[in-house]
């Protein structure tokens, strides 16, 4: 055999074994984005279990990809849809899913959002732990020059504080993005119920509160501000509690 001869068929082994070695192609990412359009439609069309099943599916596609960033988006969203179901312990799980490879694939954004949304299933399952995941949706946000994220850890640890620290931390929440509906209407709620353990006049500050909640509909905020309605009626103080019930009535006339 001569050299020229051998050579070429050492250069065809090699390629027949990297071939044979080569992991199979990755699903492609189209495929992943096809999945998860299509899970935010049955999530919004009231359809939550298949909305669960394709966001899944969209994580695990991601995975074989290696794309960190789309599997912790997909699984973000799920946990959302889960949240919004009830679901607070599957929330939880998928949550932390979501945060680890958000910070492995240098999303900090994402990550933060996955936090905040972590802190809310913990919140919702009564357990603890919240104030270390709410720090680090705080620092995620600073990371990604997030206001809005930012703003929301703020009023989350607001609501684990003492006065005055949490009035400073309400005040700081205000300053980076206090007309954002979704960070107004916990933050003046929460200024509002801290009034109200003082003892001062409270009413205008929940009916800004449910004002807020008129520009950015959200059923987790008007479930805590009927709440308040009932306690505010238990403690005899019906005046506030009728002007805060109008409000909300209005509030569901003017949401999208």
């Amino acid at each position: 055999m001569s050299r020229r001869t051998a050579v070429r068929a050492l250069g065809a082994l090699l390629v027949l074994l990297a071939c044979r070695s080569a992991p199979p192609p990755p699903a492609p990412i189209g495929r992943v984005v096809r999945d998860r359009r299509a899970a935010d439609d049955a999530r919004d069309d009231g359809a939550p279990q298949v909305a669960d099943v394709l966001y899944r599916q969209a994580a695990a596609e991601a995975h074989a990809t290696d794309r960190r960033d789309l599997a912790a988006d997909a699984e973000y969203r799920q946990g959302l849809s889960r949240l919004a179901a009830g679901d607070a312990v599957g929330a939880e799980r998928i949550l932390e899913a979501a945060a680890t490879d958000a910070q492995r694939a240098g999303a900090p954004a994402l990550a933060a959002r996955a936090h905040l949304a972590l802190a809310r299933a913990r919140q919702d399952r009564g357990g603890a732990e919240l104030e270390p995941v709410l720090r680090l949706a705080l620092a995620e946000g600073e990371a990604a020059r997030d206001p809005l994220a930012r703003a929301l850890a703020l009023v989350g640890l607001a609501a684990l504080a003492d006065d005055p620290a949490a009035r400073g931390l309400l005040d700081q929440a205000e300053g980076l993005a206090g007309q954002e509906p979704a960070v107004a209407c916990p933050l003046r709620l929460q200024r509002a119920r801290r009034a109200e353990r003082a003892g001062a006049p409270a009413g205008e500050l929940f009916r800004a509160a449910a004002a807020a909640l008129a520009a950015g509909w959200r059923p987790a905020a008007r479930r805590s501000l009927c709440a308040t309605v009932v306690a505010l009626r238990r403690g005899g103080r019906e005046a506030e509690a009728a002007l805060l019930e109008r409000e909300l009535a209005e509030s569901a006339a003017a949401a999208p």
